[in-house]
């Protein structure tokens, strides 16, 4: 099928037009520049980032931020606002290392995070003093809308990243449908079931008992991790299924009999694209 493809409100231009109004990427040499500023961090990789429980680090600082592996848990991370209380210099051997000293406006939780001068790749944060409604503004223009040449079907889907429970919007004639693919993962192979099913905070529940299963090698190790099979079904939602979940956050879900209990920050992903799927024209 051939696609032309038109970002939802010209993704480049809104993302710009956010970083020149609102914050900027810009990496300062000189570290003291932060001191008192909001970051927050918008890059999807930072492999190399590191932030740490304590200083000295050799001492008692342990990595914080980090997943099972080892690695820098950017899942968690993304749009994750600090302020920054202090800039640290600590004097080793032969050089000086510096860091940001940063309190999480979630959770007030303190870390050190280390700055490398002039080095944007391990700086995943932009700068601003206006933090206020920019997350949900983000998500939205991370939505994409693609029109079939022959058929004219409008859809939209989300770009960013594969989401535990992520909506599909077609259009057709004018008639409007949505869909939801929700995933989880396992290492059993599955073979003709069926069965799919959201929790919400509010302890609510939305089942698809009749929905087939379908599993496939795991492809994305980042969001299922080691497991070997990927379990998912792809399952039709009413317009007002849709305003509930923009409404209120899924906690765990369940396919088949494999669940994923979902942290903070997915779940407010995933209550945040579905508002932007309904607002979307």
């Amino acid at each position: 099928m051939f696609y032309a493809t038109i970002k939802v409100a010209a993704f480049t231009a809104i993302f710009s037009a956010l970083v020149a109004s609102s914050a900027t990427s810009q990496v300062y040499s000189e570290p003291s520049v932060y001191k008192g500023s909001v970051l927050r961090v918008s890059e999807r990789v930072c492999a190399e980032c590191s932030f740490y429980s304590a200083l000295p680090i050799q001492a008692d600082g342990k990595r914080q931020y980090v997943d099972s592996l080892g690695r820098i848990d950017n899942e968690y991370l993304f749009l994750k606002v600090f302020d920054v209380a202090d800039v640290v210099e600590v004097k080793e051997a032969s050089k000086t290392k510096v860091y940001l000293k940063l309190v999480s406006q979630s959770d007030s939780l303190t870390s050190y995070f280390q700055f490398y001068k002039d080095d944007g790749l391990k700086f995943p944060f932009e700068i601003s003093k206006k933090t206020e409604g920019m997350k949900k503004v983000d998500i939205c223009a991370f939505v994409e809308r693609e029109v079939d040449k022959f058929t004219g079907e409008i859809s939209l889907h989300y770009s960013r990243s594969r989401l535990f429970v992520e909506p599909v919007r077609y259009t057709k004639k004018g008639i409007t449908s949505y869909y939801l693919h929700i995933s989880t993962s396992s290492s059993q192979p599955t073979a003709s079931v069926k069965g799919a099913i959201l929790l919400m905070r509010n302890k609510q529940k939305i089942n698809f008992p009749s929905a087939k299963v379908s599993t496939e090698l795991n492809e994305d190790k980042y969001l299922f991790g080691n497991d070997s099979y990927v379990h998912s079904v792809f399952v039709p939602v009413t317009k007002q299924q849709m305003d509930y979940l923009s409404k209120n956050e899924v906690s765990d879900l369940r396919v088949y009999v494999f669940d994923k209990e979902l942290t903070a920050t997915q779940s407010f992903e995933i209550k945040t694209v579905m508002e932007c799927f309904l607002k979307e024209k």
